[in-house]
């Protein structure tokens, strides 16, 4: 019976589905179950591409909430960091999407609202805001076609790249 049990819990491991008490068999990986592929390194690039100079593209911001540093996101930065030496430092997040090409992108988040060293010296006539730039990805949409592969949209991302002392809005 522990036998049994064993490789009970091995198949169903591998990708089985156990239904009223008889074993069934399924793929493992879900690209498989779905039947769906992923488009090759040059067809994405291709895709990226052609997203860069695409007209009206629907637009996102990148924002990971709160603090993502505290779910150990963040890049550490080294001593001399521009980042640690500006009036208005940041930290540098990591933003992981699997369905997003590239699948990885990191951004700045501003670690103060008001530009100082520390909360003695702050100037609060001023506030911290964060210098964005747009970048092109793809998204991974619906599978289908021809081909069976995974459809991917462009998309416009705003990326905060720095922090900079400005006057409040």
């Amino acid at each position: 019976m522990a036998s049994f049990i064993t490789v009970l819990f091995s198949f169903l491991a591998l990708g089985g589905a156990l239904v009223s008490g008889s074993v069934i068999p399924t793929t493992a990986a879900p690209e498989a179950r779905s039947g769906c592929g992923e488009p090759s390194a040059a067809q994405l690039s291709q895709l990226l591409s052609d997203c860069t100079s695409a007209n009206n593209p629907e637009t996102k911001t990148l924002s990971a909430g709160l603090n993502p540093c505290e779910t150990g996101t963040c890049v550490q930065p080294s001593e001399n960091d521009l980042s640690q030496r500006a009036y208005c430092p940041w930290q540098v997040v990591i933003d992981s999407d699997p369905n997003r090409f590239p699948t990885e992108i990191s951004y700045a988040r501003c670690q103060s609202i008001f530009p100082g060293t520390s909360p003695a010296d702050y100037n609060y006539t001023m506030v911290c805001d964060s210098v964005s730039y747009t970048k092109p990805v793809l998204v991974r949409e619906e599978c289908g076609g021809a081909d069976n592969t995974y459809r991917y949209k462009c998309v416009h991302l705003t990326v905060p790249n720095a922090c900079v002392a400005a006057m409040p809005q």
